[in-house]
């Protein structure tokens, strides 16, 4: 399963290609329902998840073995990724999966693009879903001194979160002041 499906080196047929490609595809399109999935994606970037892989698998099908062309693909690579407004460590990694698939799908290992993508992408779901990295929030609120804000929030913070606690005065909640 994880072996190549094609010997990339001795040429390929129109339908090896496109049985590559459609490789390519679903690991985009897997890729883009991940990132729609754990935060907010436009058409646009959830469209270029899917096409990332595809063109990365191209590009590297006409590379073939070239080191010259190799390190110039390189190249163009890294000046995508600086020239292009910096996003979220969540897009950065979304966009080197896409590439990485690409890369596997290129050299027809079809069975580990696939399951790279469904590794990778389970594991984004998880820690989306689980939040095993969530710390608490921090609302500051600053209400002038000679206004009497005793109790004001209380039963907002009672019926929006879990935990509060006040600083910089008597702490209602728990009754001691901080």
């Amino acid at each position: 399963m994880l072996s190549a499906m094609f010997d990339v080196n001795q040429g390929l047929s129109i339908g090896s290609m496109l049985v590559l490609m459609l490789c390519a595809a679903a690991c985009g399109l897997l890729i883009a329902i991940t990132a729609m999935l754990t935060g907010q994606c436009s058409r646009g970037f959830a469209a270029s998840l899917v096409t990332l892989p595809v063109v990365v698998q191209a590009v590297i099908l006409m590379v073939n073995g070239n080191v010259g062309t190799g390190v110039a693909v390189l190249g163009a690579f890294s000046l995508v990724r600086f020239r292009s407004v910096p996003g979220s460590s969540r897009d950065i990694t979304l966009i080197f999966l896409a590439m990485g698939t690409g890369l596997a799908a290129s050299m027809a290992y079809t069975g580990y693009a696939l399951l790279l993508t469904a590794v990778v992408c389970a594991l984004l779901l998880a820690l989306h879903f689980i939040h095993p990295f969530s710390r608490p929030l921090l609302l500051r609120v600053t209400i002038p001194e000679d206004l009497d804000y005793t109790g004001v929030f209380d039963d907002l913070f009672a019926a929006h979160t879990r935990r509060w606690r006040l600083e910089g005065g008597q702490d209602h909640r728990y009754g001691q002041p901080l």
